[in-house]
């Protein structure tokens, strides 16, 4: 019954957390951006909420969900799109787990049965996954002020549990995902179908934009380093400007805006700004403001 009721979106599963990032969706303005995305663009004061207080004549409708991936993402498109009529869409994709979204890396040699399990039946019942988001919220992790999250070196004891059992479960999965090849490539053909079904339901003068959020080993040979060190496989491809997969998403989408900052972050990193957190994938506060500044030059 949960799983038919999250199907079909019964009941405003997200609301809070919608309420929380759009405290005044009803604003009138000259153009509207609707927004979807996972934790990068829901995170509190990011480019989101920067960009709405740099440009007030325009309504950013933030629908960025934490924990969720395009699966997730489809069951809303066509109600926000009604719903909201934006002129625009933006689209965030995070390299970094938008395709373990779709089936994560289960290892029965390196992963714990119970993680295994999980992660088959979440990948097939996806109101697991919900529950499992909002429990998790029941009982978070010890808080921690963005300063004092700031200022962490570098531990690997401290590195977000997560990303190191993804690694764990394949160490070839952000290679793979870069160079489309393993893998990816069935990942790639889902992911495509449920973005082309967006693509076909959007209003006639509806423009979209793919927001492409690099991963951090993307952006220097210092973050390269230390994914190395949790346990990824990785080469210099990671550090291109073009890897395969922008290029393939380019080609199957070229009707389709694509917003590629990886150049700017790294130069961001090259002059001394952090772009992303020690001990944690996200886009620091700094890189947030970076980002926002991108975009907003940009003309989002």
């Amino acid at each position: 019954m949960g799983e038919v009721c999250y199907r079909y979106q019964l009941f405003n599963f997200y609301g809070k957390e919608f309420r929380q990032l759009n405290p005044n969706p009803e604003k009138e303005a000259e153009k509207t951006i609707l927004i979807f995305g996972d934790s990068f663009s829901a995170f509190p004061q990011g480019y989101v909420q920067q960009l709405s207080e740099k440009s007030p004549e325009i309504r950013y409708i933030n629908a960025a969900i934490p924990g969720t991936g395009i699966k997730q993402h489809r069951l809303l498109f066509k109600d926000m799109i009604e719903e909201y009529q934006p002129d625009q869409i933006i689209y965030q994709f995070y390299v970094g787990n938008d395709f373990l979204d779709i089936q994560q890396p289960k290892n029965m040699k390196t992963l714990s049965w119970s993680r295994n399990l999980y992660w088959s039946i979440a990948e097939r019942l996806l109101f697991v996954g919900y529950l499992n988001y909002k429990l998790g919220a029941l009982n978070p992790p010890p808080k921690y002020s963005l300063e004092e999250i700031e200022q962490q070196d570098f531990d690997l004891a401290k590195y977000n549990k997560r990303v190191k059992l993804q690694f764990k479960g394949n160490a070839n999965h952000l290679q793979e995902t870069l160079a489309l090849t393993g893998n990816a490539v069935k990942k790639y053909g889902i992911w495509k179908k449920h973005f082309s079904y967006l693509v076909s339901i959007l209003p006639k003068d509806t423009e979209l934009c793919l927001m492409l959020i690099p991963h951090c080993a993307q952006v220097s040979t210092l973050y390269a380093r230390r994914m190395a060190q949790i346990g990824a496989n990785l080469d210099q491809y990671a550090l291109r400007l073009n890897p395969a997969l922008y290029a393939q998403l380019k080609s199957d989408f070229d009707a389709v805006e694509i917003i590629d900052p990886l150049e700017y972050f790294q130069n961001a990193e090259q002059g001394g700004y952090a772009m992303y957190f020690e001990n944690d994938p996200h886009l620091s506060p700094t890189g947030q403001t970076i980002f926002s500044r991108y975009l907003y030059i940009k003309g989002y």
